[in-house]
Protein backbone atom coordinates (compact mmCIF):
# COMPACT_ATOMS: atom_id res chain seq x y z
CA UNK A 1 0.00 0.00 0.00
CA UNK A 2 1.79 3.08 -1.19
CA UNK A 3 0.95 5.96 0.87
CA UNK A 4 -0.29 9.56 0.29
CA UNK A 5 -0.07 12.59 3.18
CA UNK A 6 -2.12 16.11 2.35
CA UNK A 7 -0.88 18.86 4.46
CA UNK A 8 -4.01 21.47 4.45
CA UNK A 9 -4.54 24.29 6.41
CA UNK A 10 -7.99 23.14 8.68
CA UNK A 11 -10.97 21.39 8.29
CA UNK A 12 -13.71 23.08 6.28
CA UNK A 13 -17.14 22.12 4.80
CA UNK A 14 -16.19 22.84 0.85
CA UNK A 15 -12.97 19.91 1.17
CA UNK A 16 -14.48 17.62 3.21
CA UNK A 17 -16.58 15.83 0.40
CA UNK A 18 -13.13 15.75 -1.79
CA UNK A 19 -11.02 14.70 0.61
CA UNK A 20 -13.51 11.56 1.28
CA UNK A 21 -13.36 11.00 -2.43
CA UNK A 22 -9.90 10.87 -2.56
CA UNK A 23 -9.76 8.65 0.04
CA UNK A 24 -11.97 6.08 -1.24
CA UNK A 25 -10.68 6.08 -4.72
CA UNK A 26 -7.11 5.78 -3.21
CA UNK A 27 -7.99 2.85 -1.86
CA UNK A 28 -9.07 1.45 -5.47
CA UNK A 29 -5.49 2.52 -6.25
CA UNK A 30 -3.68 1.05 -3.46
CA UNK A 31 -3.04 4.48 -1.77
CA UNK A 32 -3.14 5.34 1.39
CA UNK A 33 -4.61 9.04 1.71
CA UNK A 34 -4.04 10.61 5.05
CA UNK A 35 -5.17 14.50 6.09
CA UNK A 36 -2.74 16.58 8.03
CA UNK A 37 -4.40 19.70 9.25
CA UNK A 38 -2.52 22.41 10.39
CA UNK A 39 -4.58 24.05 12.58
CA UNK A 40 -8.68 23.36 13.92
CA UNK A 41 -10.23 26.67 12.82
CA UNK A 42 -8.71 29.77 10.91
CA UNK A 43 -9.91 33.09 12.61
CA UNK A 44 -12.96 34.73 12.06
CA UNK A 45 -14.10 31.02 10.61
CA UNK A 46 -16.43 28.96 13.38
CA UNK A 47 -15.47 25.94 11.59
CA UNK A 48 -15.22 23.12 13.82
CA UNK A 49 -14.09 19.18 13.46
CA UNK A 50 -17.08 17.77 14.50
CA UNK A 51 -19.79 19.55 11.99
CA UNK A 52 -18.27 17.60 9.32
CA UNK A 53 -18.97 14.08 8.02
CA UNK A 54 -14.68 12.94 7.24
CA UNK A 55 -14.33 9.41 6.57
CA UNK A 56 -10.67 10.08 5.94
CA UNK A 57 -8.03 9.22 8.10
CA UNK A 58 -6.72 12.67 9.72
CA UNK A 59 -4.99 14.23 12.58
CA UNK A 60 -4.70 18.48 13.52
CA UNK A 61 -1.59 19.26 14.50
CA UNK A 62 -0.59 20.14 17.76
CA UNK A 63 3.11 21.59 16.79
CA UNK A 64 4.58 24.67 18.31
CA UNK A 65 4.23 27.86 17.38
CA UNK A 66 6.08 30.45 18.85
CA UNK A 67 4.56 33.45 16.75
CA UNK A 68 0.38 32.73 17.07
CA UNK A 69 -1.90 34.66 19.55
CA UNK A 70 -4.86 33.80 20.58
CA UNK A 71 -6.18 29.85 20.19
CA UNK A 72 -3.19 27.87 19.65
CA UNK A 73 -5.51 25.53 17.63
CA UNK A 74 -6.09 28.56 15.07
CA UNK A 75 -4.02 28.46 11.82
CA UNK A 76 -2.26 30.78 10.77
CA UNK A 77 0.23 32.10 8.55
CA UNK A 78 2.32 32.24 11.02
CA UNK A 79 1.45 28.05 11.81
CA UNK A 80 4.74 26.07 12.71
CA UNK A 81 3.57 22.49 12.85
CA UNK A 82 6.58 20.42 14.24
CA UNK A 83 4.97 17.14 14.15
CA UNK A 84 3.74 17.41 10.46
CA UNK A 85 7.08 18.28 9.25
CA UNK A 86 8.67 15.19 11.07
CA UNK A 87 6.08 13.07 9.25
CA UNK A 88 7.39 14.97 5.84
CA UNK A 89 11.09 14.22 6.56
CA UNK A 90 10.93 11.08 8.71
CA UNK A 91 7.34 9.20 7.53
CA UNK A 92 7.80 7.57 4.72
CA UNK A 93 5.16 8.78 2.73
CA UNK A 94 5.51 8.36 -1.34
CA UNK A 95 4.03 11.19 -2.06
CA UNK A 96 3.35 14.70 0.31
CA UNK A 97 1.04 17.25 -1.43
CA UNK A 98 1.16 20.78 0.14
CA UNK A 99 0.78 24.55 -0.90
CA UNK A 100 4.73 25.80 0.07
CA UNK A 101 3.24 28.97 0.44
CA UNK A 102 0.62 28.73 3.07
CA UNK A 103 2.40 29.04 6.43
CA UNK A 104 6.44 29.03 8.04
CA UNK A 105 5.58 25.32 8.98
CA UNK A 106 4.82 24.61 5.14
CA UNK A 107 7.92 26.54 4.11
CA UNK A 108 10.20 24.58 6.14
CA UNK A 109 8.42 21.31 4.96
CA UNK A 110 9.05 22.49 1.17
CA UNK A 111 12.67 23.01 2.06
CA UNK A 112 13.06 19.44 4.28
CA UNK A 113 14.84 16.89 2.74
CA UNK A 114 12.78 13.62 3.01
CA UNK A 115 13.60 10.28 2.02
CA UNK A 116 11.71 8.36 -1.55
CA UNK A 117 9.44 11.11 -1.11
CA UNK A 118 7.65 12.99 -4.14
CA UNK A 119 6.65 16.75 -3.27
CA UNK A 120 3.45 17.46 -4.90
CA UNK A 121 3.36 21.22 -5.18
CA UNK A 122 -0.55 22.09 -5.11
CA UNK A 123 -1.39 25.73 -6.02
CA UNK A 124 -4.86 27.56 -6.57
CA UNK A 125 -2.81 31.06 -6.85
CA UNK A 126 -3.46 32.99 -9.97
CA UNK A 127 -2.26 36.44 -11.35
CA UNK A 128 -5.23 38.04 -9.72
CA UNK A 129 -5.21 36.25 -6.31
CA UNK A 130 -1.72 37.29 -5.54
CA UNK A 131 0.00 40.55 -4.18
CA UNK A 132 3.51 39.92 -4.34
CA UNK A 133 4.93 38.56 -7.87
CA UNK A 134 8.12 40.66 -7.94
CA UNK A 135 11.25 41.13 -6.17
CA UNK A 136 13.16 39.33 -2.89
CA UNK A 137 9.46 37.54 -2.67
CA UNK A 138 9.81 36.36 -6.09
CA UNK A 139 12.71 34.41 -5.42
CA UNK A 140 11.86 33.40 -2.03
CA UNK A 141 9.08 31.81 -4.09
CA UNK A 142 11.20 30.43 -6.84
CA UNK A 143 13.40 28.52 -3.98
CA UNK A 144 10.34 27.28 -2.48
CA UNK A 145 9.04 25.26 -5.47
CA UNK A 146 12.28 23.71 -6.63
CA UNK A 147 12.37 20.71 -4.77
CA UNK A 148 8.66 19.55 -5.77
CA UNK A 149 8.38 16.77 -8.69
CA UNK A 150 5.05 17.01 -9.43
CA UNK A 151 2.58 20.21 -9.94
CA UNK A 152 -1.20 20.07 -8.46
CA UNK A 153 -3.65 22.88 -10.02
CA UNK A 154 -6.86 23.73 -11.19
CA UNK A 155 -6.62 24.63 -13.68
CA UNK A 156 -4.50 26.95 -16.18
CA UNK A 157 -4.04 30.21 -14.31
CA UNK A 158 -2.61 28.87 -11.41
CA UNK A 159 -0.11 26.21 -13.43
CA UNK A 160 0.86 29.86 -15.50
CA UNK A 161 1.12 31.92 -11.75
CA UNK A 162 3.48 29.12 -10.45
CA UNK A 163 5.53 28.59 -14.05
CA UNK A 164 6.20 32.81 -13.48
CA UNK A 165 7.68 31.96 -10.22
CA UNK A 166 9.88 29.07 -11.29
CA UNK A 167 9.91 28.34 -15.04
CA UNK A 168 11.76 25.26 -14.65
CA UNK A 169 8.44 23.94 -13.67
CA UNK A 170 6.65 24.22 -17.05
CA UNK A 171 8.91 20.86 -17.46
CA UNK A 172 7.22 19.31 -14.70
CA UNK A 173 4.06 17.05 -14.54
CA UNK A 174 0.49 19.03 -14.16
CA UNK A 175 -1.64 16.90 -12.50
CA UNK A 176 -5.79 19.01 -12.50
CA UNK A 177 -7.47 18.75 -9.41
CA UNK A 178 -10.54 21.25 -9.55
CA UNK A 179 -12.66 21.64 -6.18
CA UNK A 180 -15.41 19.10 -6.52
CA UNK A 181 -18.99 19.24 -5.29
CA UNK A 182 -20.99 15.65 -4.61
CA UNK A 183 -22.30 16.25 -8.06
CA UNK A 184 -25.22 13.61 -7.87
CA UNK A 185 -26.41 14.86 -4.26
CA UNK A 186 -26.64 18.65 -5.51
CA UNK A 187 -28.42 17.58 -8.75
CA UNK A 188 -30.64 16.04 -6.64
CA UNK A 189 -31.40 18.93 -4.09
CA UNK A 190 -31.29 21.10 -7.67
CA UNK A 191 -33.85 18.98 -8.99
CA UNK A 192 -35.78 19.10 -5.81
CA UNK A 193 -35.94 23.16 -5.32
CA UNK A 194 -36.87 23.93 -9.02
CA UNK A 195 -39.70 22.02 -8.39
CA UNK A 196 -40.82 24.71 -6.09
CA UNK A 197 -39.01 27.25 -8.09
CA UNK A 198 -41.52 30.30 -8.61
CA UNK A 199 -42.62 29.45 -4.70
CA UNK A 200 -39.22 30.74 -3.76
CA UNK A 201 -39.16 33.39 -6.04
CA UNK A 202 -42.71 34.38 -4.93
CA UNK A 203 -40.71 34.06 -1.09
CA UNK A 204 -37.83 36.19 -2.25
CA UNK A 205 -39.99 38.82 -3.68
CA UNK A 206 -39.12 38.14 -7.17
CA UNK A 207 -41.80 38.77 -9.88
CA UNK A 208 -42.00 36.46 -12.38
CA UNK A 209 -41.44 39.20 -14.83
CA UNK A 210 -37.93 39.88 -13.00
CA UNK A 211 -34.20 38.78 -13.70
CA UNK A 212 -32.90 37.49 -10.84
CA UNK A 213 -29.20 37.51 -10.64
CA UNK A 214 -27.46 36.08 -7.53
CA UNK A 215 -23.94 35.78 -5.80
CA UNK A 216 -22.58 34.63 -2.51
CA UNK A 217 -19.76 35.46 -0.75
CA UNK A 218 -18.00 36.99 1.84
CA UNK A 219 -18.43 40.85 2.40
CA UNK A 220 -15.17 41.67 2.35
CA UNK A 221 -13.52 44.07 -0.28
CA UNK A 222 -12.11 41.73 -2.42
CA UNK A 223 -15.39 39.87 -3.18
CA UNK A 224 -16.03 42.99 -5.15
CA UNK A 225 -19.66 43.66 -4.25
CA UNK A 226 -19.27 47.58 -3.66
CA UNK A 227 -18.19 47.62 -7.38
CA UNK A 228 -21.82 46.09 -8.13
CA UNK A 229 -23.51 48.48 -5.94
CA UNK A 230 -22.30 50.97 -7.90
CA UNK A 231 -23.08 49.02 -10.98
CA UNK A 232 -26.87 48.98 -9.98
CA UNK A 233 -27.24 52.40 -9.12
CA UNK A 234 -26.41 53.12 -13.17
CA UNK A 235 -28.58 50.35 -14.57
CA UNK A 236 -32.54 50.14 -14.75
CA UNK A 237 -34.37 47.55 -15.58
CA UNK A 238 -36.85 44.75 -14.54
CA UNK A 239 -34.18 43.01 -11.77
CA UNK A 240 -33.08 42.24 -8.54
CA UNK A 241 -29.27 41.20 -7.29
CA UNK A 242 -29.07 39.09 -4.49
CA UNK A 243 -26.06 38.85 -2.67
CA UNK A 244 -25.52 36.23 0.22
CA UNK A 245 -23.02 36.56 3.17
CA UNK A 246 -21.73 37.98 6.07
CA UNK A 247 -18.41 40.18 6.67
CA UNK A 248 -17.32 43.20 8.26
CA UNK A 249 -18.22 45.45 5.36
CA UNK A 250 -22.33 44.28 5.32
CA UNK A 251 -23.48 47.41 7.08
CA UNK A 252 -21.68 49.95 5.67
CA UNK A 253 -22.74 48.10 2.01
CA UNK A 254 -26.44 48.46 3.53
CA UNK A 255 -25.79 52.07 4.05
CA UNK A 256 -24.60 52.46 0.24
CA UNK A 257 -27.42 50.88 -0.87
CA UNK A 258 -29.83 52.93 1.34
CA UNK A 259 -28.22 56.18 0.05
CA UNK A 260 -28.24 55.55 -3.41
CA UNK A 261 -31.87 54.49 -2.70
CA UNK A 262 -31.56 50.87 -4.95
CA UNK A 263 -32.64 48.43 -1.88
CA UNK A 264 -35.29 47.64 -4.58
CA UNK A 265 -33.49 46.43 -6.47
CA UNK A 266 -29.84 44.77 -4.53
CA UNK A 267 -30.30 43.45 -1.47
CA UNK A 268 -27.63 41.41 1.03
CA UNK A 269 -30.20 39.40 3.57
CA UNK A 270 -26.64 38.17 5.30
CA UNK A 271 -25.36 34.58 6.11
CA UNK A 272 -27.06 31.31 4.45
CA UNK A 273 -27.18 27.88 5.16
CA UNK A 274 -26.21 25.65 2.15
CA UNK A 275 -29.91 24.57 1.68
CA UNK A 276 -30.47 28.43 1.30
CA UNK A 277 -27.73 29.14 -0.97
CA UNK A 278 -29.16 25.96 -3.11
CA UNK A 279 -32.51 27.62 -3.56
CA UNK A 280 -31.34 30.86 -4.33
CA UNK A 281 -29.08 28.86 -7.24
CA UNK A 282 -32.46 27.08 -8.56
CA UNK A 283 -34.60 30.06 -8.19
CA UNK A 284 -32.14 32.81 -10.04
CA UNK A 285 -31.65 33.38 -13.60
CA UNK A 286 -28.07 34.05 -13.47
CA UNK A 287 -24.85 33.68 -11.07
CA UNK A 288 -22.73 36.79 -10.91
CA UNK A 289 -19.02 36.53 -9.12
CA UNK A 290 -17.40 40.39 -9.03
CA UNK A 291 -14.00 38.77 -7.17
CA UNK A 292 -11.34 41.09 -7.37
CA UNK A 293 -9.47 38.61 -6.04
CA UNK A 294 -10.46 34.44 -5.55
CA UNK A 295 -8.29 31.54 -6.26
CA UNK A 296 -10.36 28.75 -7.10
CA UNK A 297 -13.91 29.65 -5.59
CA UNK A 298 -16.38 26.20 -5.07
CA UNK A 299 -19.40 28.10 -5.86
CA UNK A 300 -18.57 28.22 -9.36
CA UNK A 301 -18.48 24.89 -9.59
CA UNK A 302 -21.98 25.09 -7.75
CA UNK A 303 -23.10 27.09 -10.44
CA UNK A 304 -22.62 25.54 -13.19
CA UNK A 305 -24.11 22.44 -12.11
CA UNK A 306 -27.43 23.89 -10.91
CA UNK A 307 -27.29 24.88 -14.63
CA UNK A 308 -27.10 28.87 -14.49
CA UNK A 309 -25.83 31.39 -16.81
CA UNK A 310 -22.75 32.56 -15.92
CA UNK A 311 -21.60 35.97 -15.62
CA UNK A 312 -17.93 35.60 -13.99
CA UNK A 313 -14.83 38.24 -13.36
CA UNK A 314 -11.71 37.62 -14.82
CA UNK A 315 -9.95 37.93 -11.56
CA UNK A 316 -11.40 34.87 -10.55
CA UNK A 317 -9.24 31.84 -10.99
CA UNK A 318 -11.31 28.77 -11.91
CA UNK A 319 -13.36 31.30 -14.27
CA UNK A 320 -11.69 29.02 -17.67
CA UNK A 321 -12.91 25.89 -16.38
CA UNK A 322 -16.08 27.15 -15.31
CA UNK A 323 -17.59 29.66 -18.11
CA UNK A 324 -17.08 29.50 -21.77
CA UNK A 325 -17.01 32.48 -23.29
CA UNK A 326 -20.63 33.62 -25.16
CA UNK A 327 -21.87 29.65 -24.76
CA UNK A 328 -23.04 28.96 -21.09
CA UNK A 329 -21.99 33.18 -20.09
CA UNK A 330 -19.03 35.35 -20.29
CA UNK A 331 -16.78 37.28 -18.70
CA UNK A 332 -16.13 40.61 -17.35
CA UNK A 333 -13.55 43.25 -16.00
CA UNK A 334 -15.19 44.36 -12.46
CA UNK A 335 -12.09 46.96 -11.73
CA UNK A 336 -13.71 48.49 -15.14
CA UNK A 337 -16.90 50.57 -14.18
CA UNK A 338 -17.86 50.72 -17.89
CA UNK A 339 -17.39 46.47 -17.76
CA UNK A 340 -19.26 46.07 -14.52
CA UNK A 341 -22.21 47.95 -15.70
CA UNK A 342 -22.00 46.26 -19.31
CA UNK A 343 -22.30 43.10 -17.66
CA UNK A 344 -25.05 44.10 -15.51
CA UNK A 345 -26.94 45.62 -18.64
CA UNK A 346 -26.01 42.09 -20.28
CA UNK A 347 -27.73 40.41 -17.39
CA UNK A 348 -30.73 42.37 -17.41
CA UNK A 349 -31.22 42.91 -21.29
CA UNK A 350 -30.93 38.89 -21.51
CA UNK A 351 -33.94 36.99 -23.18
CA UNK A 352 -35.51 33.64 -21.94
CA UNK A 353 -34.29 31.55 -24.71
CA UNK A 354 -30.52 32.92 -24.41
CA UNK A 355 -30.70 32.17 -20.93
CA UNK A 356 -32.35 28.37 -21.58
CA UNK A 357 -29.62 28.24 -23.99
CA UNK A 358 -26.91 29.06 -21.51
CA UNK A 359 -28.12 26.74 -18.98
CA UNK A 360 -28.03 23.91 -20.63
CA UNK A 361 -24.59 24.62 -21.84
CA UNK A 362 -23.57 25.44 -17.63
CA UNK A 363 -25.23 21.75 -16.90
CA UNK A 364 -23.15 19.99 -19.19
CA UNK A 365 -19.89 21.55 -18.67
CA UNK A 366 -20.24 20.38 -14.84
CA UNK A 367 -20.73 17.03 -15.83
CA UNK A 368 -17.49 17.44 -18.67
CA UNK A 369 -15.15 19.27 -16.07
CA UNK A 370 -16.12 18.66 -12.40
CA UNK A 371 -17.61 15.08 -12.24
CA UNK A 372 -16.05 13.74 -9.18
CA UNK A 373 -15.30 10.06 -9.94
CA UNK A 374 -13.53 11.71 -13.34
CA UNK A 375 -11.56 13.92 -11.82
CA UNK A 376 -10.29 11.74 -8.76
CA UNK A 377 -9.36 8.76 -10.78
CA UNK A 378 -7.42 10.92 -13.81
CA UNK A 379 -5.27 12.56 -10.83
CA UNK A 380 -4.32 9.20 -9.12
CA UNK A 381 -3.69 7.74 -12.33
CA UNK A 382 -1.31 10.63 -13.47
CA UNK A 383 0.19 10.23 -10.32
CA UNK A 384 1.00 6.53 -10.43
CA UNK A 385 2.00 7.08 -14.26
CA UNK A 386 4.11 9.61 -13.34
CA UNK A 387 6.38 7.69 -10.19
CA UNK A 388 6.52 4.75 -12.57
CA UNK A 389 10.40 3.86 -12.21
CA UNK A 390 11.05 7.00 -10.31
CA UNK A 391 11.97 5.59 -7.03
CA UNK A 392 8.95 5.60 -5.77
CA UNK A 393 8.71 2.87 -2.91
CA UNK A 394 6.14 0.13 -3.81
Amino acid sequence: MRRLLIVNNCPSHYRTFMFNKMNDKGKEYGIEVTLAFQGETEPHRPWSPDQYDMQFPYFISSGINPWKRGNHRDFTAGTFNTDILQRVMFGGYDWVLMAPFMSVGTWAMALAPSRKTKKLLWSESNFASARYLRGPVRLFKRVLQSPFDILVCPGQRAVDYVCHFNPRLAQKPVLWLPNIVDTALYDRQVRRHREHREAIRTKLGVASDEILAFGVGRMIERKGFHLLIEAVAQVEGRYKVIILGDGPLREPWLERIAELGIGDRIRLPGQADSSEVTQHLCAADWFLHTALQDPSPLVIVEATVAGLPMAVSVQTGNGPEGVEEGQNGFTYDPTDPAAMVGALKRIVTSSADDRTRMARRSARLAQERFEPDGIVDRFFQGLLEHSAGTGVSR
